[in-house]
């Protein structure tokens, strides 16, 4: 059985890796409730995505910032 990662980064590029269960879909229900609790948050993976964040970050940023704004937290 395949172990699976959620990885988390900071808007400071720190990075962290966190294991998530085993069974079949755990690692979507994460997903879902980190999503819940920070909607202004990019959640999930892409490639274009990972692209963004190496190549563009500071726009990146702007994005998550511009949405969380949104929502009224500073």
């Amino acid at each position: 059985m395949r172990s699976n990662y959620v990885r988390i980064w900071s808007a400071g590029g720190r990075q962290l890796v966190a294991p998530v269960g085993r069974k079949p879909g755990e690692p979507e229900q994460l997903l879902r409730e980190l999503y819940m609790r920070a909607p202004w948050a990019e959640v999930g993976y892409t490639r274009e995505l990972e692209q963004q964040w190496r190549k563009q970050r500071a726009e990146f940023l702007q994005r998550v910032e511009a949405r969380r704004a949104q929502y009224g937290i500073n």
